[in-house]
């Protein structure tokens, strides 16, 4: 028998409790191992009076490291306490399962080396993607191919909302709240929207197929809050859909990553991903690119994939193999020329249209929207990142413009 612990009972907390009830007799017959709930955690014991498990539920961590459980599972969320629950865990010989992308894109090579130090097993494949095994796919099945980058949409709450908008000509605010009332966006929805959830998520997938060091503070990180509209018309227009994309790509003498609103196809791999829905693409030495796609968020997902590494613990009962971890120089912007869609405001006076482009000269210039005098689009081709940001602040330093986006386009 397996003896495991939950740590936390909301959402996906009852969601594994559940998985693991519904799947005891397909576990006993394929594994031939029995899975049993030791305890729950949970803040206030009250408030499950009428939970028919309401006798494995406990307010004390003691009660979890004192008893006989063999696996640990966290689902508590957030930085503290978790990450001194998992240590102690770790340190009594436990194996530890955790949903927990801030911990893990924060504290995860300390926490392996634990596991490691000890003999036990730190699983977190629901930290990103959540139905999605890209983790376990790259530890195990890529491990003996260079990864040269990896793209996703790595937050379903974000991609629901740039559905909204782009299908249904919702405005920003307006798309939110369906997502909120959907269940798919916290009522303080910050995280998502300014996009450090996926920027914590492509920390982790970073350091796990390119043995980098990445930190969330080295990402180029841009939500969806400024999107409007406009800039959707625009998209459809071309041809194109808005998508926050995370991307880090591992060049010869450095490294970049960056999670941002994105130009994509309309009828791409990544433009075809809709609502809650996420995707991540690996661009391997040898064999090209590969794409895992599924649902990202929600309670099922998640219980998913956390009875994936409770399976997994039972099949290898293996420690985590630490990488040889590789310190990076970080570049600021992407390297190379792309193609980009720009969009230029000025606020007090219009546009002089031929004094801007005077400004781009070194890329292919199309206009596609200057109907407003205030607010000039358009795609311009073969042009650097680093080029395009250097024009654009001359313009404003000018009094030119105003405020101005621009988007890579894929």
């Amino acid at each position: 028998m397996t003896s495991v612990a939950l740590l936390g009972y909301g959402t996906v907390g009852s969601g594994v409790l559940e998985i693991i009830e519904k799947n005891s007799r397909s576990t006993l017959q394929t594994y031939d191992e029995f899975i049993n709930i030791s305890n729950v955690l949970v803040r206030n014991i009250e408030k499950h009076q009428n939970n028919k498990h309401f006798k494995l539920f406990t307010d004390s961590y003691e009660d979890i490291l004192s008893s006989n459980c063999d696996i640990v599972i966290e689902v508590m969320g957030g930085i503290h306490p978790a990450y001194d629950y998992i240590k102690s865990a770790l340190q009594a010989r436990k194996h530890v399962i955790t949903a927990n992308k801030d911990l893990i894109a924060e504290h995860g090579d300390e926490l392996i080396a634990l596991a490691n130090k000890f003999h036990v097993t730190l699983n977190y494949e629901a930290s990103v993607g959540g139905s999605i095994p890209v983790i376990r796919t790259i530890k195990e099945s890529l491990a003996a191919h260079p990864i040269k980058s990896v793209t996703g949409i790595l937050n379903g709450t974000t991609n629901y909302i740039l559905s909204k908008m782009y299908n249904e000509n919702l405005s920003y605010d307006n798309a939110l709240k369906d997502a909120q009332d959907a269940g798919f966006a916290e009522s303080d929805p910050s995280s998502d929207v300014l996009g450090f959830d996926a920027a914590r998520k492509l920390a982790i997938l970073t350091y796990l197929s390119m043995n980098k060091v990445l930190k969330v503070k080295d990402i180029l990180i841009d939500g969806i809050t400024n999107l409007d509209e406009k800039d959707m018309i625009i998209a459809k227009q071309l041809g194109y859909k808005i998508k926050l994309i995370s991307k880090a790509i591992n060049y010869d003498h450095c490294l970049h990553a960056f999670v941002k609103p994105v130009y994509v196809r309309s009828n791409s791999m990544y433009g075809l991903i809709d609502n809650e829905y996420n995707t991540v693409a690996m661009d391997l030495e040898d064999i090209g690119e590969m794409h895992f796609s599924g649902k990202g968020a929600g309670k099922e997902p998640t219980a998913s994939a956390i009875y994936g590494d409770i399976l997994d613990i039972l099949l290898n009962d293996k420690k985590v193999i630490t990488p040889k971890l590789k310190q990076v120089k970080i570049c600021h912007y992407a390297q190379g020329q792309h193609d980009w869609l720009v969009r230029l405001y000025s606020l007090n006076q219009p546009i002089n249209l031929e004094k801007v482009l005077k400004f781009f000269n070194h890329g292919n210039i199309e206009i596609k929207d200057f109907a407003d005098s205030h607010d000039l689009s358009f795609t311009i081709t073969d042009i650097s990142e680093n080029k395009l940001f250097d024009i654009i602040h001359k313009l404003q330093d000018l009094n030119v413009i105003s405020v101005s986006k621009y988007f890579m386009i894929l």
